[in-house]
């Protein structure tokens, strides 16, 4: 599974529209395998569902988000955990991952 979390100052952006860049994280049997960063993308916001598919998200956790947009995620094909605290990316998935 990949997980994308938005980061601002390496630690999640607490608004899911002030993010600098996007920390991609391979999981499998339950622990990270791989970490990835890339830049912001210089594009519509409502292109965003589309450009993290093309990334091959499956994830997406945020702290703060619109319904809107958690819809077009959700059409995309990428589930969306909101509401999460404004932690690092790596603490954030370990927590995920260890609640399932």
């Amino acid at each position: 599974m990949r997980v994308a979390i938005p980061v601002q100052k390496r630690r999640l952006a607490t608004n899911f529209k002030d993010f600098e860049q996007v920390i991609l994280l391979d999981t499998e049997n339950q622990k990270i395998q791989q970490r990835k960063r890339l830049a912001c993308p210089n594009i519509r916001p409502w292109m965003l569902p589309l450009w993290f598919r093309e990334h091959n998200v499956d994830l997406l956790i945020v702290g703060n988000i619109d319904e809107i947009a958690i819809g077009l995620f959700q059409k995309a094909g990428i589930k969306v955990v909101t509401g999460a605290p404004h932690l690092f990316p790596e603490e954030l998935t370990e927590k995920y991952l260890s609640d399932f």
